[in-house]
This record gives structure tokens, sequence and C-alpha cells, in this order.
């Protein structure tokens, strides 16, 4: 066996969350794989904690924070992830939290969300973000239970370059309603600039591309559907 040379120090090893528990009171209380543990008190307006869930990898944890009344009840509408050693991250549009899970090696977050009321209960927002920096990456559109079958949602599928035919990544396609609204598709082009943007539904639409390098370029789209007899 070869003897440790002088003055050399073992690699501690890296600290990761072995599993974490919602208390009567509301706290999150977290423990480590060193022996210690956190506690994440309740937030202000919190009337519960659910769906806690600790990434595979150990690296975070998260729940949802019920903290919006709706009528009678309280709905979730928060989504907060705790990483080892960082301050918590807050997700959500202020719209009823469905669902959610770590994807990609547990570096980025998925989740769903719909009005609680309304027509809009039709329709399901995705989201995906990086939990690092909590830019959202993806969202897109998804039928309900409640959504009229009949109305399928449409993709769109393309490629960005610059006016050199140069492909471009990371650039930010987008689908909204009207340039002043919130857009309910978007992505980012990928290798070689392609992209594909799903969830679109009916309607008139602007199609936006931002890119850090160029000034962004907008156009408007139709998305036509004609019911059957």
């Amino acid at each position: 066996m070869a003897a440790q040379s002088k003055g050399a120090v073992r690699s501690a090893a890296p600290t990761r969350i072995s599993d974490a528990e919602v208390t009567e009171d509301g706290t999150v209380k977290i423990r480590f794989n060193n022996g210690r543990s956190v506690l994440v008190p309740p937030e202000k307006g919190q009337t519960g904690r659910e769906q806690l869930e600790v990434a595979t990898s150990g690296s975070a944890v998260g729940w949802l924070v019920v903290d919006v009344p709706v009528g009678s009840y309280s709905v979730p509408t928060t989504l907060s992830v705790y990483r080892v050693g960082k301050p918590l991250k807050h997700f959500g549009d202020g719209l009823v939290l469905l669902d959610w899970d770590f994807i990609d090696g547990d570096r980025h977050i998925r989740f769903s969300s719909t009005q609680a009321h309304g027509p809009g209960t039709d329709w399901l927002t995705m989201e995906v973000h990086d939990i690092v920096t909590g830019r959202l990456l993806k969202r897109w559109l998804e039928q309900s239970d409640t959504a009229d079958p009949r109305i399928p949602l449409a993709s769109i599928t393309g490629r960005v370059t610059d006016g050199a035919s140069v492909p471009l990544t990371d650039t930010v396609v987008s689908v909204r309603a009207h340039p002043a609204a919130e857009p309910f598709a978007l992505t980012m082009s990928g290798e070689g600039g392609r992209f594909t943007l799903q969830g679109i539904r009916p309607g008139e639409h602007e199609l936006r591309f931002d890119h850090p390098r160029f000034k962004g370029r907008a156009i408007k789209i139709s998305r036509c559907f004609r019911r059957g007899n």
C-alpha cells in the first residue's frame, strides 16, 4: 500500500441533502449527509407546504407553498427550491401550481400551472427553469381535461441564422398574443440554430426572436381552426 505523502489532506465528501420533511407547523427540516440539519421556517402568508421532493443528486430540495386563498380554500402558487448553502429561490407566475419535478440531472425544474377558475382552466402552462439562475428556458401550453379535444395545439419548428446564414444558438424564440403580453410559448435555439415551439393555440400571434448580439425581430403569424359539422 502506498504511503500517504506528508501534509496531504484528504478532500472531504461534498455536502448533500440526505432527506427532508415538513413539520406540523409548516417548517421544512433539511438533513445533510454530514449529520447537520437546517430549518426553513414558514413563509409569510403561507397556509401549508406540499409536494416536497429531494433531488436525486442531493443538491437541492423543493416544495410548493400553499399561499393564495380561493374561496373557502387555499392553493399553491409558489415553488420554493433550496440548494445546499444557497438562499431560497422562488418560482411561479401567480397561477395555481399543479405539479413539479427536477429534470436534466437536477439542473432544471419543470412545473405545470393553470388558472383557478374560468376558461383559462382549459390550458396548462408548462415551464422549465434553470435552478441556479432561475432563468426561464422553455414554456408551452398543454390541454387540460376540460379542453375541447377538437382544438389541437400546434407546433413551430425552424432554424435561426444571422445575415451571413451562420446558425445562432441561445436565441430566445417566443410566441405571444400581442407585443405587450407575456409569451405563452418560449424556447431557446440549440445546436445549428434549430428550435421547436410547442403548444401554439389558434389565433393571431407575434413570433419573436431575441439574441444578445442582435436587435430583436418580430413577425405576425396566424393559426386558424375550423370546426367540423
